[in-house]
C-alpha cells in the first residue's frame, strides 16, 4: 500500500471517528436540552469539505435540523444578525430531500420546515403545534409568526411576513398578530434562540448550525476583529445559559491562521483560555464529545465507532450531571447547582448571608466581586443565584456585552432584563414568562389589576408607574393585553435615551419587584452585574462609560429598595474604573438630564470605598477534592473508567499554575477521553 493510502485511510478513520463523536455529542444535547459551541480546527480545505458534508448526513440521521454557513468579510460574528439571518434560510430538515418539492411549495430554510411539519400532520397542525409550545414552553416573535403560518389563515401572506421579519422589517402589530422585533442586531442572539425552540416545537430533536471559513476573522481591521472575538467568547459562554440556546451545536471551523497567528484567537484570552488545549497537560485525541476544539488532523487508524450511548432520561439528576459535565468541558459552571462539583465556597456564604440580611432590611446592598479570567467568578455567580433562588429572591442578570451594548440605555435593556431572569417559582420562570400567566388567566389578572390599583393610591417606588398603567386600564375593558404590554416593556425598547423614558423604565422595574413581592410572595431581588470588565473592551468611549455609568447609578445607587447587586469585574478593570470613576460621575451629577434615581454620587462612593469581595483562592488541596469530585459525577453518568494513571494525574495537575477553570476542563477531558477510548476498545478498535 502506497504511503498516500495509507495517510488516506487514517484521514478516513479519524474522520469516522469524529462523526461518531459527535453524533453522541448530539444525543447528549438532545437528551438535556443544553447547548454548546465547538471549534474546528480544518488544515486543510479539501477534508474540512468532507468532514462536514459527513457531519451534516449523520446529524440528519440523528433526527437534526442543520444549516451550513459560510462566514464571509461582510458577513461576520461582529455583524451577527447577518450571519443568523443566513442560518435561518439555510435550515434543511431531515426529510426535506425525500419529500416532493411541490410539498414545499418551492421554500426554503424556515419556511421548508414548516413546510414539512404541516405536511407530516396535515389539518391537525395547528393543534399539535400548539401542544409542541405547551411542551417544550417555546414562545417569541418568531415562533409567533410560525403558528399564524400553520393556522387557517393565507399562507402565502404568512410567509411574506416571516421573510419580511427574516429581512430585518419591523411587522406592525394587529389583532392577527403580536409580532414585533424584527431580527437585528440587537436581537439577533435572541433570533436564534427562538429558531432552536422552533426545531424542537416542530418535532425534532435539535438543531446543528456550522460555520466554515472563519479564519477571515484573523484579516480584519483591530476594531472589527476584536468585536468578532468579544462575540465568540460571549457565544462560547452564554449560549447553555440562562434563557439560551435548546439542543443546540454550533461549530465554527477555521484553519490554522485563527489559531496560530498572532492576529487569531490567541488576541482574546479568555476566549483561548476556553477553547485551546490546556497547557502542559497531554489530550486524550480524538477527546471526549463535548471538546471545544476539535483537529481534523489524523492521528492515527482509529476504525468505527458503534452507536451512541444513550442515558436514562427519566433520571433528572443524572441528566443535570451530564449538563454539569458538557458545560465543565469547555470550563464553564453548572447553570443547575450540582454540588459535587463545587469546592472551597463554603468560606463566601457567610458574605452573602450578611448581603441578603441587610436587603432584607429594606436596604439595598452593593457588592463588588472581583476575580481574574478562569479563578471561578462565573462559578460563584451561579452559587449566588442558586442561594437567591432558594431564599425566594428574583435573580435579574445585566451582563455588559458585546451583543447587548445598551447598559446606558435601560428603555432597551429592561426587556432584556425581564427575558434573562429567574424566578423563584415553579420552573423557574422568566418574569415575561410569567406576565403571559398573569394577562391570561381570569382570576390571577383581577389580582394584578387590584393590586396596581392600590399602589398607584399609595405613595411608594412602584406608584409611579402603577398610576400610568391604572391611567391605561380606565381606557379599555381588557385589562390582559394592556398588562401585558406594559410590564413587558416591548413598546419602549427602540425609544431614545432622553430621561422621560429612563424614568418608566426604572419605574417599571420597581412596579415589576413590587408586584412580585406582593402577587408572588417574591423576596427583594438580587441583580448581578456580570462582565464589567466590557466597559474597557470593544471600542467602548469615555462617552458611552459615562453614560453607563449613569445606568448602574440606579442599580448600584440604592434606588431599588431590598435589592442585593453584585457587580463582577475584573481587578484591572476594577482599578480602570475606581480611577475613572470620580471624572466620569462627577460628569454625570451635573448633567442637567441626570434623573434622582442615578444616584452617581452614592455609586461614586461605594465603588471608591467597597472593600470587594475576592473571589476564594482554591489551595492544591481543594482543587485534588474538585477533581476526584467531577470524577464521581462522570462515573454517574458515564460509568465506571479503569485509569491507572489518575492519581498521579490529579498530583501533577494541581501542582501547575492553571486556574480553576483550566483544571476542571483537563479533568473532564481525561474523563470523557479515557470513557470514550474504552468505548473505541469495546468495538475492537
Amino acid at each position: 500500500m502506497s504511503r498516500s493510502a495509507v495517510i488516506e485511510d487514517g484521514a478516513t478513520s479519524w474522520r469516522r471517528a469524529l462523526i461518531a463523536s459527535q453524533s453522541q455529542a448530539l444525543t447528549d444535547l438532545a437528551e438535556t436540552g443544553a447547548a454548546e459551541l465547538v471549534f474546528v480546527r480544518a488544515s486543510r480545505s479539501a477534508e474540512a469539505e468532507r468532514f462536514f458534508d459527513e457531519s451534516l448526513k449523520s446529524a440528519a440521521n440523528e433526527g437534526y435540523v442543520t444549516a451550513r454557513v459560510t462566514v464571509l468579510e461582510g458577513r461576520a460574528f461582529d455583524a451577527l444578525d447577518l450571519l443568523v439571518r443566513a442560518v435561518i434560510r439555510a435550515l434543511q430538515a431531515p426529510e426535506t430531500s425525500a419529500l416532493k418539492r411541490e410539498s414545499l411549495r418551492g421554500n426554503t430554510g424556515l419556511l421548508a420546515l414548516l413546510d414539512v411539519f404541516a405536511a407530516r400532520h396535515g389539518a391537525e397542525s395547528a393543534l399539535r403545534f400548539d401542544q409542541g409550545l405547551i411542551l417544550h414552553g417555546a414562545g417569541g416573535d418568531l415562533v409567533t409568526l410560525a403558528r399564524a403560518y400553520l393556522g387557517p389563515g393565507a399562507r402565502r401572506r404568512e410567509a411574506q411576513r416571516i421573510e419580511a421579519w427574516v429581512a430585518g422589517t419591523e411587522l406592525a402589530r394587529s389583532d392577527e398578530s403580536s409580532a414585533h422585533a424584527a431580527l437585528s442586531a440587537r436581537t439577533a442572539r435572541r433570533a436564534l434562540r427562538e429558531v432552536s425552540q422552533l426545531v424542537r416545537v416542530l418535532g425534532w430533536r435539535g438543531t446543528l448550525v456550522i460555520f466554515e471559513r472563519a479564519e477571515i476573522i484573523a484579516k480584519f481591521p483591530p476594531g472589527r476583529r476584536d468585536d468578532a472575538l468579544t462575540v465568540l467568547r460571549e457565544l462560547t459562554d452564554d449560549t447553555d445559559s440562562g434563557r439560551g440556546l435548546v439542543a443546540t451545536r454550533l461549530v465554527v471551523s477555521a484553519s490554522d491562521l485563527f489559531f496560530d497567528d498572532a492576529r487569531g484567537i490567541a488576541l482574546l484570552p479568555p476566549l483561548a483560555s476556553r477553547v485551546l488545549p490546556v497547557p502542559g497537560v497531554s489530550t486524550w485525541l480524538p477527546g471526549g464529545p463535548h471538546n471545544p476544539l476539535v483537529t481534523l488532523d489524523a492521528k492515527g487508524d482509529l476504525g468505527n465507532v458503534t452507536a451512541p450511548v444513550k442515558t436514562a432520561t427519566t433520571d433528572a439528576p443524572r441528566l443535570s450531571a451530564l449538563r454539569a459535565l458538557q458545560r465543565a468541558a469547555h470550563g464553564l459552571p453548572p447553570t443547575d447547582p450540582v454540588a459535587a462539583m463545587s469546592v472551597g465556597h463554603e468560606a463566601i456564604d457567610a458574605t452573602l448571608t450578611r448581603l441578603f440580611e441587610h436587603a432584607a432590611m429594606q436596604s439595598s446592598v452593593f457588592a463588588l466581586l472581583v476575580g481574574g479570567y478562569g479563578t471561578g467568578k462565573s462559578h460563584l455567580l451561579s452559587h449566588l443565584a442558586a442561594r437567591a433562588l432558594h431564599d425566594r429572591r428574583p435573580v435579574f442578570r445585566l451582563s455588559l456585552e458585546r451583543m447587548d451594548n445598551d447598559l446606558g440605555s435601560p428603555q432597551r435593556h429592561l426587556r432584556r432584563m425581564l427575558d434573562q431572569a429567574v424566578l423563584p417559582l415553579p420552573g423557574g420562570p422568566s418574569p415575561l414568562e410569567l406576565l403571559t400567566h398573569w394577562s391570561r388567566t381570569p382570576v390571577t389578572l383581577s389580582r394584578v389589576v387590584a393590586r396596581v390599583h392600590a399602589l398607584a393610591e399609595a405613595e411608594s417606588v412602584a406608584s409611579p408607574a402603577a398610576k400610568k398603567l391604572r391611567l391605561q386600564l380606565q381606557r379599555t375593558r381588557n385589562f390582559g393585553p394592556v398588562i401585558e404590554s406594559y410590564l413587558g416593556a416591548a413598546e419602549i425598547v427602540e425609544k431614545p435615551s432622553n430621561p422621560n423614558y429612563r424614568h418608566d423604565a426604572y419605574h417599571r422595574m420597581m412596579l415589576w419587584c413590587t408586584l412580585l413581592e406582593e402577587i408572588e410572595g417574591c423576596q427583594g431581588p438580587v441583580v448581578i452585574i456580570d462582565e464589567a470588565e466590557n466597559l474597557f473592551r470593544g471600542g467602548n468611549t469615555r462617552a458611552t462609560r459615562r453614560t453607563a455609568l449613569r445606568s448602574l447609578s440606579f442599580y448600584c445607587g440604592g434606588a431599588l429598595p431590598s435589592a442585593c447587586v453584585v457587580m463582577a469585574v475584573t481587578p484591572d478593570a476594577l482599578d480602570a474604573l475606581r480611577a475613572e470613576a470620580g471624572e466620569l460621575l462627577n460628569d454625570v451629577s451635573e448633567q442637567r438630564t441626570v434623573l434622582a434615581v442615578e444616584d452617581a454620587a452614592m455609586f461614586r462612593r461605594r465603588l471608591v470605598m467597597l472593600k470587594p469581595l475576592e473571589v476564594p483562592a482554591l489551595t492544591r488541596g481543594m482543587l485534588s477534592t474538585l477533581a476526584f469530585r467531577v470524577r464521581e459525577v462522570h462515573q454517574s453518568v458515564r460509568g465506571p473508567v479503569d485509569d491507572v494513571g489518575w492519581s498521579s494525574f490529579v498530583f501533577d495537575l494541581v501542582a501547575s499554575d492553571l486556574a480553576p477553570r483550566g483544571v476542571l476542563r483537563a479533568v473532564v477531558e481525561r474523563l470523557e477521553g479515557a470513557w470514550w477510548r474504552r468505548r473505541l476498545s469495546a468495538t475492537g478498535l
